[in-house]
C-alpha cells in the first residue's frame, strides 16, 4: 500500500484538529461546561485573567498532539524539515505563550467593554484589537515564531523588475528555520511592506523572487489585499455579534465569556468552509496583475511551482478537495487560469487572515489548520500564495 502523502497527511491531520475543537466547543455549550468549573460571578480583575490564563493553558495542552504531529511528527517521517525534538519544543513553547498572551489581552479587552458597552462595546474593543493586529502583523510574528529581520542584498532582484519595467515596492527579510514561511504584505492599507523570507533568496532565481514581490504588489494595488482584511474583520465581526445573542454567552463572567468563545468558534468553523472562494479569486487576481504587467508564463509557472515544493508539493488536486479545504488554487489551474487570461476579483488571503485576527476573540481553530497545525512561524503570516 503506498505511503500517504505528505499534503494528504496534512490535510488529514487539519480535518482532525479543527473536527476536535469544532466537537468540543459544541459539547462543552450543549453540557454547559463552562458554567460547571468557572466562575459565573464578577470577580476582582486579576483573579479573572487568572481564570482565563487557565483556560488558554488547557487549550495549549489540548492543541499539544496535534502541534507535535504537524511540527514534528509528519515533517519528520516525510523527509522534510526535522529539527531536535529539543528545538522543537522550544518554538511550540514561545510560540503558544505569545498566542495565548494576545489572546489573553482580547479576552479581557471583549470582558471590560462588555461590561462597560455591551456587546457593542465588545464588538467595538474587537473591531479596534483586529486593526492593531493588522498594523503590528510583522512585529507579532517576529515575536510568536521567532523570526529575525535580516539585511538582504536584492539588488539583483530589483535589477529584474527594472528590467521588466516593474515597480520595486518597500521589501522586508525574514529570518526563520521553517522553509515554509513565505512572508505576505504587512501593514495597515496605506502603509504597507511586503515581506519575503530570506530562503528565498538562496534558493530561488532572482527572476522568481521578482515574479512573487510583482504579484503581493498587484494584490496592494488592485485592493485585492485590503478587501481580504475587511472580509477578515467583517466576518470576526458578524461571528462574534451573533455568538452574544447565544444563551449561555455575556459578559457577566468568566463562564460567560469563554462560552461566547465557544459559540464564536463555530462561526469560525463555518469560515474555514466559505472564505477560500474569495481568497482563490484573490490568488487568480494578483496572477492576472503579473500577467499583465508582462510576466511570461514561463517564469510564472517556474515560481509557483518552486514555492508549492516548498510548502506540500501538491502542484495538481481534485476540485471537491481544494474548494473545501484550500483557500489557495493548485499550480495546475492557476497555470490554466493564467494561460486563459481574463480578469479576476476577489480578497487576497481572507480565509488566512481571519483566522489570525480571530486571536482577539478567543478563536480556538487559527492554529488547528492543516497549513501551519504545529508552525508556529507559519501562526501569523499564514502561507501565503
Amino acid at each position: 500500500m503506498p505511503q500517504i502523502t505528505y499534503a494528504r497527511a496534512r490535510l488529514w491531520l487539519g480535518i482532525s484538529g479543527v473536527g476536535f475543537f469544532v466537537l468540543l466547543a459544541s459539547v462543552a455549550l450543549v453540557t454547559r461546561l463552562p458554567y460547571q468549573f468557572l466562575p459565573v460571578i464578577q470577580l476582582p480583575w486579576w483573579q479573572e485573567l487568572l481564570w482565563i490564563s487557565a483556560v488558554l493553558a488547557v487549550y495549549t495542552v489540548l492543541s499539544w498532539p496535534f502541534d507535535f504531529l504537524g511540527g514534528y511528527h509528519l515533517p519528520c517521517s516525510h523527509a522534510r524539515m526535522c529539527q531536535m525534538l529539543p528545538a522543537f519544543v522550544w518554538t511550540c513553547v514561545r510560540g503558544a505563550a505569545g498566542h495565548c498572551t494576545i489572546t489573553l489581552i482580547g479576552a479581557f479587552a471583549l470582558l471590560t467593554a462588555g461590561r462597560a458597552g455591551g456587546r457593542w462595546g465588545a464588538i467595538l474593543a474587537s473591531g479596534l484589537l483586529m486593526a492593531t493586529l493588522v498594523a503590528l502583523q510583522a512585529p507579532v510574528s517576529r515575536l510568536v515564531g521567532g523570526l529575525h529581520r535580516v539585511p538582504a542584498d536584492l539588488s539583483r532582484v530589483e535589477a529584474v523588475l527594472r528590467q521588466w519595467n516593474l515597480p520595486v515596492p518597500p521589501v522586508v527579510v525574514l529570518r526563520g528555520v521553517d522553509g515554509g514561511f513565505s512572508g505576505g504584505v504587512a501593514g495597515w492599507p496605506g502603509a504597507t511592506h511586503i515581506v519575503i523570507p530570506d530562503h528565498w533568496l538562496r534558493h530561488l532565481a532572482p527572476e522568481e523572487v521578482a515574479v512573487e514581490i510583482v504579484r503581493r504588489y498587484g494584490a496592494v494595488e488592485s485592493g485585492s489585499r485590503a478587501r481580504g482584511i475587511l472580509v477578515a474583520m467583517g466576518w470576526n465581526l458578524l461571528g462574534l455579534w451573533l455568538s452574544t445573542y447565544h444563551p449561555l454567552a455575556n459578559f457577566d463572567s468568566v463562564a460567560g465569556l469563554v462560552s461566547l468563545a465557544l459559540a464564536f468558534n463555530a462561526w469560525s468553523f463555518l469560515g474555514l468552509l466559505v472564505l477560500p472562494t474569495l481568497s482563490r479569486a484573490g490568488v487568480m487576481e494578483a496572477d492576472s496583475y503579473a500577467r499583465a504587467r508582462g510576466v511570461s508564463p514561463a517564469w510564472f509557472s517556474r515560481t509557483i511551482s518552486s514555492l508549492d515544493q516548498m510548502q506540500d508539493d501538491e502542484p495538481a488536486r481534485p476540485g471537491g478537495i481544494e474548494a473545501i479545504f484550500h483557500p489557495i488554487p493548485s499550480v495546475v489551474r492557476r497555470e490554466q487560469a493564467f494561460a486563459a487570461g481574463g480578469s479576476h476579483w476577489g480578497a487576497w488571503h481572507a480565509a488566512r487572515m481571519a483566522l489570525f485576527l480571530s486571536w482577539g476573540s478567543m478563536g480556538l481553530l487559527a492554529r488547528a489548520v492543516h497549513c501551519n497545525s504545529g508552525r508556529p512561524e507559519l501562526w501569523v503570516m499564514l502561507p501565503a500564495d
